[in-house]
Protein backbone atom coordinates (compact mmCIF):
# COMPACT_ATOMS: atom_id res chain seq x y z
CA UNK A 1 0.00 0.00 0.00
CA UNK A 2 1.29 3.49 -0.85
CA UNK A 3 2.36 5.85 2.10
CA UNK A 4 -0.26 8.12 2.84
CA UNK A 5 -0.14 10.99 5.83
CA UNK A 6 -3.29 10.86 8.11
CA UNK A 7 -4.02 13.69 10.65
CA UNK A 8 -3.65 13.46 14.26
CA UNK A 9 -7.65 14.20 13.84
CA UNK A 10 -8.46 10.90 11.50
CA UNK A 11 -6.02 9.06 14.21
CA UNK A 12 -8.15 10.03 17.40
CA UNK A 13 -11.44 9.40 15.24
CA UNK A 14 -10.51 6.15 14.04
CA UNK A 15 -8.82 4.99 17.60
CA UNK A 16 -13.00 6.02 18.88
CA UNK A 17 -14.44 3.94 16.40
CA UNK A 18 -12.04 0.77 17.11
CA UNK A 19 -11.60 0.84 20.82
CA UNK A 20 -15.70 1.72 20.99
CA UNK A 21 -15.67 -2.44 19.45
CA UNK A 22 -15.97 -1.42 15.08
CA UNK A 23 -14.25 -4.34 13.61
CA UNK A 24 -10.81 -3.25 12.20
CA UNK A 25 -11.98 -4.03 8.70
CA UNK A 26 -14.83 -1.77 9.02
CA UNK A 27 -12.98 1.12 10.84
CA UNK A 28 -10.40 0.77 7.62
CA UNK A 29 -12.71 1.00 4.87
CA UNK A 30 -14.77 3.98 6.12
CA UNK A 31 -11.95 6.14 7.11
CA UNK A 32 -9.98 5.12 3.95
CA UNK A 33 -6.42 3.66 6.64
CA UNK A 34 -5.07 0.11 6.79
CA UNK A 35 -5.40 -2.35 9.37
CA UNK A 36 -1.90 -1.94 10.24
CA UNK A 37 -2.05 1.50 10.81
CA UNK A 38 -4.98 1.01 13.15
CA UNK A 39 -2.98 -1.28 15.30
CA UNK A 40 0.30 0.72 15.11
CA UNK A 41 -2.21 3.51 16.60
CA UNK A 42 -3.38 1.90 19.16
CA UNK A 43 -0.27 0.86 20.20
CA UNK A 44 0.89 4.27 20.46
CA UNK A 45 -2.21 5.02 22.53
CA UNK A 46 -1.44 2.64 24.99
CA UNK A 47 1.84 3.07 25.37
CA UNK A 48 2.68 6.47 24.69
CA UNK A 49 -0.97 8.34 25.59
CA UNK A 50 -1.22 9.79 22.04
CA UNK A 51 -1.85 8.71 18.53
CA UNK A 52 0.90 10.58 17.17
CA UNK A 53 4.77 9.32 18.10
CA UNK A 54 6.67 11.99 20.09
CA UNK A 55 9.47 13.31 17.69
CA UNK A 56 13.09 12.47 19.05
CA UNK A 57 15.08 14.87 20.57
CA UNK A 58 18.42 13.53 19.63
CA UNK A 59 17.29 14.14 15.75
CA UNK A 60 20.56 15.63 13.53
CA UNK A 61 23.97 16.22 14.60
CA UNK A 62 25.61 18.32 17.80
CA UNK A 63 26.02 22.02 16.62
CA UNK A 64 29.96 22.69 16.05
CA UNK A 65 30.00 24.97 19.01
CA UNK A 66 28.62 24.14 22.10
CA UNK A 67 26.80 26.68 25.08
CA UNK A 68 30.36 27.76 25.68
CA UNK A 69 32.08 28.84 22.86
CA UNK A 70 28.47 30.30 22.18
CA UNK A 71 28.59 32.46 25.27
CA UNK A 72 32.57 33.35 24.63
CA UNK A 73 31.43 34.57 20.93
CA UNK A 74 28.67 36.57 22.73
CA UNK A 75 31.83 37.69 24.89
CA UNK A 76 34.20 38.99 21.90
CA UNK A 77 31.13 40.55 20.00
CA UNK A 78 30.23 42.76 22.89
CA UNK A 79 33.47 43.47 23.56
CA UNK A 80 34.27 44.48 19.56
CA UNK A 81 30.73 44.61 16.98
CA UNK A 82 32.86 45.63 14.03
CA UNK A 83 34.88 42.10 13.87
CA UNK A 84 34.63 40.41 10.50
CA UNK A 85 33.14 36.94 10.37
CA UNK A 86 36.68 35.41 9.09
CA UNK A 87 38.28 36.98 12.16
CA UNK A 88 35.87 34.56 13.97
CA UNK A 89 36.73 31.50 11.97
CA UNK A 90 40.79 32.48 12.50
CA UNK A 91 40.02 32.51 16.43
CA UNK A 92 37.98 29.44 17.02
CA UNK A 93 40.41 27.71 14.17
CA UNK A 94 43.79 28.68 16.33
CA UNK A 95 42.65 29.38 19.78
CA UNK A 96 39.98 26.81 20.49
CA UNK A 97 41.22 24.33 17.44
CA UNK A 98 37.64 24.35 15.94
CA UNK A 99 36.97 24.83 12.08
CA UNK A 100 33.80 26.49 11.04
CA UNK A 101 32.59 26.78 7.78
CA UNK A 102 31.82 30.69 7.00
CA UNK A 103 28.14 29.89 6.07
CA UNK A 104 27.79 27.57 9.53
CA UNK A 105 28.71 30.58 11.57
CA UNK A 106 26.75 33.00 10.34
CA UNK A 107 23.91 30.64 10.95
CA UNK A 108 25.10 30.23 14.31
CA UNK A 109 24.87 34.53 14.61
CA UNK A 110 20.98 34.27 12.96
CA UNK A 111 20.19 31.52 15.87
CA UNK A 112 21.58 33.72 18.41
CA UNK A 113 19.67 36.75 17.68
CA UNK A 114 23.11 38.50 16.49
CA UNK A 115 21.59 41.08 13.61
CA UNK A 116 24.19 42.97 11.44
CA UNK A 117 23.88 46.28 11.12
CA UNK A 118 25.10 49.90 9.33
CA UNK A 119 27.26 51.38 11.66
CA UNK A 120 26.46 55.41 12.31
CA UNK A 121 29.65 57.20 12.01
CA UNK A 122 29.74 60.34 14.89
CA UNK A 123 32.17 62.82 14.83
CA UNK A 124 34.77 62.98 17.96
CA UNK A 125 34.62 66.21 19.96
CA UNK A 126 37.09 67.91 19.33
CA UNK A 127 39.30 70.99 20.50
CA UNK A 128 40.33 73.99 18.44
CA UNK A 129 43.15 74.85 20.88
CA UNK A 130 44.42 71.22 21.05
CA UNK A 131 44.13 70.82 17.39
CA UNK A 132 46.61 73.70 17.06
CA UNK A 133 48.65 72.75 19.83
CA UNK A 134 49.09 69.42 17.83
CA UNK A 135 49.41 70.92 14.48
CA UNK A 136 52.56 73.40 15.65
CA UNK A 137 54.33 69.93 17.42
CA UNK A 138 54.50 68.36 14.27
CA UNK A 139 56.08 71.08 12.07
CA UNK A 140 57.95 72.13 14.75
CA UNK A 141 59.29 68.34 15.84
CA UNK A 142 58.93 66.97 12.16
CA UNK A 143 59.54 67.39 8.65
CA UNK A 144 57.65 66.28 5.54
CA UNK A 145 60.02 63.54 4.31
CA UNK A 146 59.60 61.87 7.52
CA UNK A 147 55.87 61.35 7.61
CA UNK A 148 54.52 58.25 5.74
CA UNK A 149 50.60 57.93 5.75
CA UNK A 150 49.68 53.99 5.98
CA UNK A 151 46.51 53.13 4.11
CA UNK A 152 44.65 50.65 6.72
CA UNK A 153 42.82 49.36 3.89
CA UNK A 154 46.49 47.83 2.39
CA UNK A 155 46.41 45.09 4.50
CA UNK A 156 43.78 43.54 4.62
CA UNK A 157 42.35 44.13 1.73
CA UNK A 158 39.19 45.94 2.81
CA UNK A 159 37.83 49.34 3.23
CA UNK A 160 39.67 52.22 5.59
CA UNK A 161 36.51 51.99 7.70
CA UNK A 162 33.90 49.53 9.03
CA UNK A 163 30.33 50.18 7.63
CA UNK A 164 29.03 47.18 9.52
CA UNK A 165 28.37 46.00 12.51
CA UNK A 166 27.05 42.98 15.00
CA UNK A 167 24.71 43.68 17.95
CA UNK A 168 21.68 41.21 19.11
CA UNK A 169 18.17 41.62 18.95
CA UNK A 170 16.26 42.47 21.98
CA UNK A 171 14.48 40.79 24.06
CA UNK A 172 11.02 41.53 24.01
CA UNK A 173 8.93 40.49 27.14
CA UNK A 174 5.49 39.37 26.86
CA UNK A 175 3.05 40.80 28.28
CA UNK A 176 -0.83 42.06 28.34
CA UNK A 177 -1.48 43.91 24.47
CA UNK A 178 -4.85 45.83 24.51
CA UNK A 179 -5.23 46.08 20.74
CA UNK A 180 -6.77 49.49 19.11
CA UNK A 181 -9.13 48.78 17.14
CA UNK A 182 -10.78 51.66 15.21
CA UNK A 183 -13.99 52.15 15.46
CA UNK A 184 -15.99 52.08 11.61
CA UNK A 185 -19.27 53.72 11.13
CA UNK A 186 -21.47 52.54 8.39
CA UNK A 187 -23.79 55.53 7.06
CA UNK A 188 -26.62 54.88 5.10
CA UNK A 189 -28.07 56.72 2.58
CA UNK A 190 -31.82 57.03 1.80
CA UNK A 191 -31.84 56.07 -2.54
CA UNK A 192 -33.84 55.35 -5.19
CA UNK A 193 -34.72 52.29 -7.33
CA UNK A 194 -33.20 54.76 -10.76
CA UNK A 195 -30.42 56.02 -9.00
CA UNK A 196 -27.01 54.08 -10.27
CA UNK A 197 -25.23 54.56 -7.17
CA UNK A 198 -26.35 54.05 -3.19
CA UNK A 199 -25.91 57.89 -2.78
CA UNK A 200 -28.54 60.77 -1.55
CA UNK A 201 -30.70 61.45 -4.47
CA UNK A 202 -31.66 64.75 -5.28
CA UNK A 203 -34.74 63.76 -6.87
CA UNK A 204 -35.93 61.08 -4.28
CA UNK A 205 -34.79 63.75 -1.36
Amino acid sequence: MVYKHHSPEIKEQAMILYRSGWPASEVAYLLDVSVKSLRRWDELLATMGDVVRPRSCQQGRPSILDDELRYELLEILAEDSTVYVDQLRDFFAVERDVAIPRSTLQNILREMGVMRKRLKKEAAEGNSEEQLDYLNRMRREYQVHQLVAVDESAKDDRTIYRQFGRRTLPQWTKGFRSPTIPARRTMEYPSCNDCRYRLPCTSCG
